[in-house]
This record gives C-alpha cells, structure tokens and sequence, in this order.
C-alpha cells in the first residue's frame, strides 16, 4: 500500500512538471504574438470591441459638502484578441492562460471620466486576467475609489440624487475601439444606513471632441440614490417644529405674569442651540440651501417677533402712568376693533367677572320673573336683542371703565390676537414646508 501511495504521488509531480513546462512554453508564444502598445487586431482600421461588465457592490458614502460620491464596484472586461490562438491538443488540452500581473499583452486604457483620482482601470491589477484559446481576452477587477457628484441638497432629509459614472476609453476614438455593455447588476448590492439605492441604469453615448480628435464611445451608469429619512425626521424636523409650537404657548400666559418673558428667551435660547446642534447633521454647502434650513431661520425669526410682541404687551400693562400706557386713539381702536372678537370678560370692581351687557339683562329678568317684578317689556327686550346691540352694549361698559381696566383689557385683547395669529402663521408654514418636502424632486446633476 506504501509503495502504491509513493508511485501515485510521483506520477502526479511529473504530470505536474510537465504541464508547468507546457504552459511556460504556451506563455513564450502568447507573449511573442502580442504587443503592449499595438491593438491585438488583424488589421490597423479594423475596430476592436470591448464588452462592460459591472457590478455595484456598496454605497460606502455621498459626500453631499463636498460633491463626492464613494463606491465599491466591480469592473469586467472581455474583448478578443486576434494575434492569439492556440490549438489545446498542442499543449496537453490547456485552453486559457492566467497572467496574474501586468506583461507584454495589451490592455484597455479604459477610465471613469469623472474619478477623482483618475487612473485607467488595467493599471493596478488585483486579480488575474485570462486569455483563452481563441483569442477571448478576460479581465476582472474590483474597484473602491470617488467620483465627482454635483448634489443639490434642496429638499434634505427627503434628498434623492442621480449620479452619473462616465466610463470609456482615453487614448483610442470610435475609429479604433467601442464600448458596449455585457451586463449591469446590483444583485450583491451591501445596504447604507444613510442611503438607499433606488436604481442602476446605463446608456451607450457616443461624444464628438472636434475634428482633431474625433469621436469617443463610452457607456454612462446612473445611480439613482435617495436618503433614509426616518433618523432626521426623529431627531430634526419633530423637535424643531415643538420648539417653534412652545413659542405659542406664551400668550396663554396672562399680561400679568412676570415669567413671560423669561418663558420666551427660554424658547428662544432652545432654538437657538436646537439648531446649533443639527447644523452637524444638515448638508452644508451645495447648490441651495436646505429648505429644512429655511423653515429653522423662519422660526428663529418668529420667535423673536414673539419675544417683541410679549415684551410690547408687558410694556402697556406694567406702566405705572395709564395715560401713557397708550394713545387714547391707539386704545380705542383696540377696544371698538378688536376687543369684540379677541377681547376678555370685563371685570368688576370686587374682582368678579361680568358678562356682557345682554347677559345682565337677562340675568335680571331672571331675578325679576323668579320674584315677581320684572316687566313684559325687559323680557321682549332680552328675547329679541342682536348680536350687534350686544357688542354696543358690552362697548359702551367698557368705555365706563376706569383707565387702568380698560388698558388691562386692550392688554389681554392684544395677548389674545398675538396667540391667533401666532398659531396661524405657524400652522400655515409649518404645513407649506411639510407638503414642500414630501414632493421632493430628483435632482439631476449635468454630465
């Protein structure tokens, strides 16, 4: 059994002597054939066609600042080389030769037009390529490098962008090489926790260059990408949009109160730092600014002009001179214009509220008709009172009060309309820039 075993394995080093010394011999003649600087075809005008592959592997990153785009692909090439040709029963059935680094044999000069860095794709080989018996050449590499993006972040955290990867060759026009496309995948595709692939197209282009240098083949791969929102909208836009809420808050605080100042530059200072802080997350840079961006200085600006008007309405309320508290017709515009809507019930001169003047009415006919005194002429009066003798009665009270009362009233009048109107403007924007993002656009950059 031991000599068995010893015979076998000195067959098996000589089959393997023997076909190392065929194939050193099969690589001496493929290498006399072939030139590194002449296209391996049988004439000169003829044209050489190489078949693309490629394969997207990963997302690694989208530099939105600075316009880059970072991806792990994969290239594939195959074209036929003419000057090589062997016959396999020759050479113990050997059908292909592996060259694992670069040799006498010509290459594709091909590029991506839009790397950073720039080099042809045959210049650092990291697998081998293969050349089979009929001249079919095959070259396999794998590739992590950047690319040139224009990004437009308009619409972040709901930001879609197609990059375009222009490959083709460098040196040789369309008079002597074409590229065309074998296959186009993302079935390896590894996912990105902040992008998300869409889709992965191609189209063949052919571009002029002039007369002098003519024109030159080259296949355009179009990554379409689009941003994860959900983190942003957790950490961004739901905090932001409570913040600016906050700030309405503050005229529920009556005119009184001394800590309604302090609450708006607490709101203020919260913004403020809120947007401190998601500047870190937000693009900077780009074609725009963010409409994200936008709708935060908006607030800022809100919240001040809220800050203003509490500051204006405290103003009038804490002046120790009630004659100068406001103009007498500043006050009466408040009291005939815009107390009927936004204004208080008046209070009385123990503390207690009073209703309007149609609702003292009927609360003596009330008294009356429970003791007997009142008049049929009270009761048709209360029954068939309007809105408007209602406002006039409820008027002409408010004009009986003391000064002091009346600027409390113009007070809370105007605490009453800045919350209105607060909740409305914000309401408005915040739901305008909302439906302005959700129909986010692709933006796609020029080639």
């Amino acid at each position: 059994m031991t000599q068995f075993l010893c015979s076998l394995v000195t067959f098996l080093l000589q089959i393997s002597a023997v076909l190392a010394f065929v194939g050193k011999d099969l690589v001496r003649e493929v290498l006399a054939n072939s030139s590194r600087s002449i296209r391996p075809v049988a004439r000169n005008d003829q044209l050489l066609y190489v078949s693309v592959e490629f394969d997207l592997y990963q997302l690694n990153d989208l530099n939105v600042v600075e316009q880059v785009l970072d991806l792990t692909l994969w290239i594939g090439l195959k074209w036929y080389n003419e000057k090589v040709s062997w016959n396999p029963e020759d050479y113990e059935n050997l059908e292909r030769v592996d060259f694992t680094e670069k040799s006498d044999m010509w290459l594709p000069d091909t590029v991506f037009y839009n790397q950073i860095d720039g080099y042809p794709v045959t210049k650092e080989l990291m697998a081998p390529y293969r050349i089979y018996n009929d001249g079919l050449t095959y070259l396999s590499q794998s590739i992590r490098s950047s690319f040139l993006c224009p990004l437009d972040a308009r619409y972040f955290p709901y930001d879609q962008h197609v990059c375009s990867l222009k490959f083709g060759p460098w040196t040789y026009n369309t008079h002597h090489l074409e590229v065309d496309e074998l296959r186009l995948s993302s079935t390896f595709l590894l996912p990105n926790t902040v992008w998300e692939v869409v889709s992965l197209t191609s189209e063949h282009e052919v571009e002029d260059y002039g007369e002098e240098v003519g024109n030159y083949s080259a296949l355009i791969y179009s990554i379409h990408v689009k941003r994860r929102s959900e983190f942003y909208v957790a950490n961004v836009i739901i905090p932001s949009v409570a913040i600016s809420y906050l700030t309405v808050f503050n005229f529920f605080i009556p005119c009184d109160a001394g800590e309604k100042i302090s609450y708006s530059v607490t709101i203020f200072l919260s913004q403020t730092v809120n947007l401190m802080l998601i500047s870190e997350l937000m693009p900077r840079g780009g074609q725009s600014v963010p409409i994200l961006g936008q709708y935060l200085l908006i607030s800022i600006i809100f919240i001040v002009v809220s800050l203003l008007a509490t500051i204006h309405v405290i103003s009038i309320h804490s002046n120790p001179f009630p004659e100068n508290a406001m103009s007498p017709r500043n006050l009466r515009f408040v009291l005939r214009r815009l107390a009927p809507c936004f204004g208080p019930k008046l209070p009385k001169r123990n503390g207690e509220f009073l209703g309007t003047e149609s609702q003292k009415i009927e609360s003596r006919s009330q008294n009356g008709q429970a003791n007997g005194q009142v008049s049929d002429s009270i009761a048709n009066n209360v029954a068939e009172n309007s809105l408007v003798s209602q406002i006039e009665l409820t008027l002409k009270k408010w004009e009986q009060l003391s000064l002091r009362d009346q600027i409390t009233v113009a007070c809370e009048t105007l605490n009453r309309l800045y919350l209105a109107t607060s909740f409305t403007f914000l309401t408005v924007l915040t739901s305008i820039y909302m439906v302005w993002l959700a129909q986010s656009e692709i933006v796609k950059p020029p080639r």
